[in-house]
């Protein structure tokens, strides 16, 4: 998969992200490189998963029909919505 986008001004956008599994038929997206987040549209599923380097959950991305972001389920730290460092769904 491309970074945020496989096709960028014409030229061909270098891989960011790999399928390193799947849960309950979802993909499961690694970064390629450092750190990523999830893709901002979908290339060819209904929804990505992200788990964190321990391989609990992180986030989740759905999409609709056209691949565009109808939601987002996440949970990590939020600074400003927590201030004692605990994550936040």
């Amino acid at each position: 998969m491309g970074g945020r986008g496989t096709f960028a001004s014409g030229v061909n956008v270098k891989y960011t992200y790999m399928t390193v599994s799947f849960i309950e038929g979802v993909k499961v997206l690694a970064g390629l490189e450092g750190k990523h987040g999830l893709p901002e549209e979908a290339h060819s599923s209904t929804a990505y998963i992200k788990l964190k380097p321990d391989g609990t959950f992180h986030e989740m991305r759905i999409y609709d029909k056209d691949h565009y972001l109808i939601c987002e389920l996440a949970y990590h730290k939020e600074p400003n919505l927590r201030k004692d460092g605990k994550p936040v769904l």
